[in-house]
């Protein structure tokens, strides 16, 4: 089958090669998708990416992992019940990114 050249044919060719360079991998990328979609809880994203020490350069899985271990710690490290929650919507809104679940997040905000 000879390759189509016309303009959606090349996009179709290309896009499987275009998809690593887009999907986001820094929380930066996140707090981009997050404003891009009129998420209302941005300013506590980028809050709760402060105390990572990379901040939103931190990566996805790395802060994710990170977050893990600190919500299983909250009662130790003295949290109270409001950041307990929103650090549990943080790691939510990472591991709906991490499973692909992009729907209604604008993805190509992260191509740089």
């Amino acid at each position: 089958m000879p390759l189509d050249l016309a303009r959606d044919g090349l996009i179709s060719t290309l896009k499987p090669a275009l998809l690593p360079q887009t999907k986001p991998y820094f929380l930066r990328d996140v707090l981009r998708m997050k404003r891009a979609s009129g998420d209302a809880d941005c300013e506590q994203f980028k809050l709760i990416c402060k105390e990572f020490g990379s901040g939103l350069n931190a990566t996805i899985s790395g802060a994710a992992w990170a977050m893990r271990q600190w919500i299983a710690k909250a009662d130790r490290l003295g949290w109270t019940d409001v950041k307990v929650d929103l650090c549990t919507a943080f790691l939510a809104d990472l591991d709906a990114v991490l499973a692909g679940d992009l729907a209604g997040w604008d993805i190509h905000v992260v191509a740089a």
